[in-house]
């Protein structure tokens, strides 16, 4: 009798610890996706698979395995959804023109709205990016 209790509890310690390592071996593929720029691509399915994973560790440690199966399986989709932009020119990064964001130059004279003092008005850099000639008045006769 003990040591087929015995043997339950090490087929019950080794099917706990089935979760964890396959959990690891999940995070591992998506920082391994997130390298190669596919997050870029599929920011929704990183969202999920993180998430997913985030949950699935949290209900391993509270022991409830079959929650936490359902998270990593969860997980494993969102991960196989990434890789399908494996292919796809956009893993390459985020587009160059989201960069530049603080470079803005809202009248167009050329001088970046950080820099200039009058940024709805369009003026010379000479002039601090202001109109050399004052605007006229809208309330003028």
């Amino acid at each position: 009798m003990r040591l087929a209790l015995g043997a339950a509890l090490a087929v019950a310690l080794a099917c706990a610890s089935l979760p964890q390592k396959q959990l690891t071996q999940e995070h591992r593929r998506m920082e391994a996706l997130k390298r190669q720029g596919l997050g870029w691509c599929s920011p929704v399915q990183l969202a999920k698979a993180e998430t997913h994973l985030e949950f699935a560790q949290a209900e391993q440690k509270r022991g409830q395995l079959r929650r936490a199966e359902k998270h990593l399986q969860a997980a494993q989709q969102a991960l196989r959804e990434m890789e399908a932009f494996q292919h796809s020119h956009c893993h390459d990064g985020p587009p160059h023109h989201l960069l530049a964001i603080e470079g803005i130059d809202s009248d167009g004279d050329g001088i970046p709205d950080a820099e200039d003092a009058c940024p709805r008005l369009p003026g010379p850099a000479s002039n601090q990016g202001c109109p050399e000639e004052a605007p006229p008045e809208e309330n003028s006769p």
